[in-house]
């Protein structure tokens, strides 16, 4: 490969990341959850603590469970008081949980202890049910994750989007410590969020289903064989799916948000350095993901009425999505021994230029475009647009 020419390609694709806050400031409002990483105020108050040791204890004594006990005995009033009581013990709860030597053990124990505070909220009010479930998935324990799936069908979508980012934390706990859930329900979960994708319309739940399928990508192969590979093949065909089922006049800035995130996480895959690539049945299909993101982009311009314009964030998010895609596109040929040749589609899009960018994009996706060509060889007419 072209290593200037791969280094202007990711360059590119990166102003992606720009209007990631947008993405984070929807998520804040949507489920109300607040960052974990600063203690509230209160929280120093605490009069009962966990002994350092009792979290990274290989096997714990009587009197770990017992400051177990206690500890949570302390905080889970605040989880049935005001949002402000909620928060500050919410995150005193989840603090044990968060640093990279909490042992299996320990997971196990806090979990049996704090799971029947946990269950009954779901019930309860929708705040009390999103914060039951960002506990959950911090816990990432085998019951926890019984609590995660039975949300995921429920129809409050701002509880549906916070089983997933319980399902991020969860596959995030299982990335940074000893796992207490088995490769084999793991490798499920992602199956059955791979599925349950599928049936989700609301663009925000969509955004919860990539960021869970993400983080799951990123769990090292040491820590759970084969989960990494499943979970980006999961999110590739999730993203293709839902980039390619609805026509151009549908299609609202928060979808976008969503595959232009998805689109991103495949292309930091196929472009660290210090991570296994990507079997070559995926790299097809992640080309072929590519090329479905491509043709939503063009429905969206083609979906414009004659003399009317895109509004500004409206057209910067569809380059952005563009350039991600063409990204994804260049980097999965190169990998299959292809020879791509070098797009400027994203910068057409930005410029306003769109019928250039309709006529180059059949370069790539129409009937006898680069993707019906060697490594990748889509039948003409694969992608809609």
């Amino acid at each position: 490969m072209d290593g200037g020419r791969a280094r202007r390609v990711n360059r590119a694709a990166r102003s992606a990341d720009e209007d990631y806050s947008i993405v984070k400031r929807l998520s804040i409002v949507l489920v109300s959850i607040t960052a974990l990483a600063g203690p509230c105020a209160g929280a120093f108050a605490q009069t009962v603590q966990i002994p350092p040791d009792a979290i990274s204890a290989p096997s714990l004594t009587d009197g770990h469970r017992n400051a177990i006990r206690a500890f949570i005995d302390e905080h889970k009033k605040g989880l049935s008081g005001d949002a402000a009581e909620l928060r500050r013990d919410r995150t005193s709860l989840a603090q044990p949980l968060l640093g990279p030597n909490v042992s299996v053990q320990f997971r196990q124990e806090y979990a049996r202890t704090l799971g029947p505070v946990l269950q009954p909220m779901l019930a309860a009010s929708e705040h009390e049910a999103i914060n039951a479930l960002n506990l959950a998935g911090e816990l990432a324990t085998p019951a926890m994750l019984q609590l995660l799936a039975q949300s995921l069908g429920d129809t409050r979508v701002s509880v549906r989007y916070a089983s997933l980012v319980g399902y991020r934390a969860t596959f995030d706990a299982v990335s940074r410590s000893a796992p207490a859930i088995a490769p084999e329900p793991l490798l499920g979960e992602v199956r059955s969020l791979a599925a349950a994708m599928l049936k989700e319309d609301n663009p925000q739940a969509l955004d919860g289903f990539v960021l869970a399928l993400g983080a799951a990508s990123r769990v090292p192969e040491g820590q759970v064989a084969g989960l990494r590979s499943a979970a980006l093949g999961a999110l590739v065909r999730g993203v293709a799916a839902k980039a390619a089922d609805a026509p151009g006049a549908s299609l609202d800035n928060s979808r976008v948000l969503a595959l232009l995130r998805g689109g991103q996480i495949v292309r930091d895959a196929l472009t660290d350095p210090g991570r296994k690539p990507p079997a070559p049945e995926l790299q097809k299909e992640i080309g072929g993901m590519a090329g479905d993101l491509l043709a939503h982009v063009a429905r969206r311009l083609k979906a414009v009425p004659s003399g009317e314009e895109l509004e500004a964030p409206t057209r910067t998010l569809l380059a952005q999505l563009t350039a991600v895609a063409e990204a994804d596109f260049f980097f999965a040929a190169s990998a299959l021994g292809g020879q791509p040749g070098q797009t400027s589609l994203s910068k057409d899009v930005s410029a306003g230029r769109d019928p250039s960018f309709l006529k180059n994009v059949e370069t790539v996706i129409g009937g006898n475009g680069a993707a019906t060509k060697p490594p990748f060889g889509f039948q003409a007419g694969r992608f809609k647009f």
